[in-house]
Parts: C-alpha cells; sequence; structure tokens
C-alpha cells in the first residue's frame, strides 16, 4: 500500500484494498456543557470560538455587554439549567 497525496478538490478513486483515513477536528467535548468552568467558556467568547448567546445557552454562562463574566447570572443560570 503506497501512500500518495490526494488533491484538495474533486473525486478521487481510491484503489481496491487500499484505505483512506481521515482525520478530522471537533468533536462533541466530554460531560455536561454546564459543568464546563464558566472562566473557559468566557476564554471562548474571548477568542471569538463561541458566541455570548451560545454561552448562554449551551454552557449556563452570562457574559455581560463588556464581555465579562457575571458570575450571579451565570450561577443563578446553571442552578435553572439543573432543575427538571
Amino acid at each position: 500500500m503506497a501512500a500518495s497525496p490526494l488533491r484538495s478538490k474533486g473525486q478521487q478513486p481510491v484503489p481496491a484494498h487500499d484505505r483512506l483515513v481521515l482525520g478530522l477536528p471537533g468533536g462533541g467535548g466530554f460531560g455536561p456543557p454546564c459543568e464546563r468552568p464558566a472562566t473557559q467558556v468566557l476564554a471562548d467568547v474571548a477568542d471569538g470560538l463561541v458566541s455570548p448567546q451560545a454561552a448562554h445557552q449551551v454552557y449556563g454562562v452570562v457574559v455581560d455587554a463588556n464581555g465579562n463574566l457575571d458570575q450571579p447570572a451565570t450561577a443563578q443560570r446553571r442552578k435553572l439549567a439543573d432543575t427538571p
């Protein structure tokens, strides 16, 4: 089995009995999102990886208009998220 580079686009045949192995980024994470430390979520917001809205809806983290962590509101939001 000889390794040969693939083009970046288009259809490319993979010969019988050869393998095509893809390593892709991403994943679903580990554990409930509301258990992620709020400071790490805030860092993701600051880096543009997570929107303030997603921080609130998915992680239960409240970011104020100045981009700061609102700890009391975050604690309340996460408490409500744990309530059935």
